[in-house]
Formats: C-alpha cells, sequence, structure tokens
C-alpha cells in the first residue's frame, strides 16, 4: 500500500494502456493526477484545484486586483456621460471612464491592468470608498464543470442593487476578515459588522450564471435555464457607502468582460473545466496550493 502525507488520500486506476495514479488532499483543497502509457515512463501531470465549499473538483480560477483609479462615472449605468454617477472605485483596466460601445471594448483590450493576471483586462467596480485590493473567484457555482463557457467579450453583469432594494445575503454579503480568506465558509450576513475582532469588514458580490435575452448580460439563472458561466464572486474590503446615499441596501459591483479572449478561456478550460493538454500550472488559477 503507498503512503501519503497525513490528510492525503489515494488510488490507482488503469484504463486501457494507461495507468493513473490519484491523490487528494483534503487540507488544502488540491487534487493531482499522474498518468503514464506502459510505452513511456514520463508522467502526464494533471492539475484538479478544488476551491473549499464548491461541489465539484474542477472549480475555480482567483485573480487579485488593486485599486487602479477613483471616478463619477459608470459605462453601463450612464455610459457617455461624464460625473452622471456617484463616485465609483475601479479595479482592472486602467481605462475604464464613461466611454463604452464595441470601439471602446476593442481599445480596452490593449489597455494596462492593475490586476496580478495581466490577461485580466476586465473592468470591476464598486462604489467608493473601497480598499486598495479587490479579488475575483470565478468558480463552478451551479453549473456542471464540463458545461461552463467562456463570457462574450464585451459581456457585462451587476451585483445587488443601487436602487436600494433588498438584494439578499447570496448576492450582497458581509463578514469579518480578509479579501484572501475566500468568498466560501460561514458567517455571511446581510448587514455589515459593527466591529471586528479579528480582521476588516469585508463584502462579497455575487454574479449570476446565465445571459439575458440580448445575450450580453449575466443575470440569475431561472428555472428553466442551466448555467451556462463561471459564477463570479468579488470580494473588497467595506469601508462603508458615505459617497453612495449611506445605506447598505444599496451596495452593488459592476464587471465588464474585457479580459483578454485566449487567456480567459484558457483559464475557463484548465481551472473551471479540469480539460488536459494546457501548460497552465495549478499555480495560475491562483488557488490554495498553487500560491
Amino acid at each position: 500500500m503507498s503512503r501519503f502525507p497525513f490528510g492525503w488520500v489515494g488510488a490507482v486506476g488503469r484504463f486501457g494502456s494507461t495507468v493513473c495514479s490519484i491523490v487528494f488532499a483534503s487540507s488544502v483543497g488540491v487534487g493531482l493526477a499522474a498518468c503514464s502509457t506502459s510505452s513511456s515512463i514520463k508522467p502526464e501531470l494533471l492539475s484538479l484545484p478544488v476551491w473549499k465549499g464548491t461541489r465539484y473538483p474542477t472549480a475555480a480560477f482567483v485573480v487579485s486586483c488593486s485599486l487602479s483609479h477613483e471616478a463619477r462615472v459608470d459605462p453601463l449605468k450612464f455610459p457617455g456621460q461624464r460625473a452622471a454617477s456617484h463616485m465609483h472605485s475601479f479595479y482592472g483596466n486602467r481605462s475604464t471612464s464613461e466611454a463604452a460601445g464595441d470601439a471602446v471594448v476593442q481599445k480596452m483590450l490593449g489597455a494596462d491592468t492593475s490586476c496580478a493576471d495581466r490577461g485580466d483586462t476586465a473592468a470591476y467596480w464598486t462604489p467608493s470608498p473601497a480598499g486598495d485590493t479587490m479579488r475575483a473567484y470565478y468558480d463552478a457555482g451551479a453549473a456542471r464543470p464540463e458545461a461552463i463557457v467562456a463570457y462574450p467579450l464585451g459581456m457585462k453583469g451587476i451585483a445587488g442593487d443601487p436602487a436600494f432594494t433588498e438584494p439578499g445575503v447570496d448576492v450582497v454579503g458581509f463578514r469579518c476578515g480578509s479579501v484572501s480568506d475566500g468568498p466560501d465558509g460561514s458567517g455571511w450576513n446581510a448587514w455589515p459588522p459593527g466591529s471586528c475582532a479579528k480582521g476588516v469588514p469585508i463584502v462579497r458580490y455575487s454574479f449570476g450564471q446565465c445571459a439575458d435575452e440580448s445575450g450580453q448580460e449575466l443575470v440569475a439563472c431561472k428555472s428553466s435555464q442551466r448555467a451556462t458561466f463561471s459564477r463570479l464572486r468579488l470580494l473588497f474590503e467595506f469601508r462603508g457607502l458615505a459617497r453612495h446615499g449611506g445605506t447598505v441596501v444599496g451596495a452593488h459591483a459592476d464587471f465588464w468582460n474585457v479580459w483578454a479572449p485566449t487567456k480567459l478561456a484558457r483559464l475557463v478550460a484548465v481551472c473551471n473545466r479540469g480539460e488536459r493538454g494546457s501548460n497552465l500550472e495549478l499555480k495560475e488559477c491562483g488557488l490554495p496550493g498553487g500560491q
């Protein structure tokens, strides 16, 4: 019997001439499979990232982005209108402004980004003031991993409701901690904590996994729909909504997909669907065990 470090389990299986050894670490949520054929002793490594709290073994990729700029613009709600919005904190694409439209999307593809992954030129924003760092978690959510596809270029979405209606803790949630703690686990509430014994107040925004009738806006899936896209969840430090009317039920975040298409497609394939044949390694998914 093979011995594995504490917290790891293993199995060996044969598929025709191919033999695979699989180990899984429950403590860090990472699985690895090494396969070889009878004609070669060089193993082929397959990384299976697992994000704690998700149902499937090939679940997520994570991107960390710093604050890029602040401006009183909202290209999705008030396209082309300067100073028409409350103040927003922008992350990711550094060229995000009031400008919108297909031509703008093409220009944004070549812009600089505040994200650690240079292929993430998407635009993310939330009402100011917000923290210096945002984390974007793209996981399987309610979707079958093998069925997940990348967002179309230019797709947009909003989580929460700036019109001051109650979105529910599954859409907008608060707790104490750090944005690096991840979006899962317990302790999420509909209202921010008054104080934190450990960490700081953080807010989690969860986006839909289906498209609206136009095919260009992320929305919550209807009962008749099957989740198609990655579930995007954004984590920010919550520093209040002093510039947004002062009520937490208006808390919201926006996403505009201006990812470099080839990079997004590759991450979805490897980190969400768990496909083989890519040179991506686990660390590029940004998950525990790969950092």
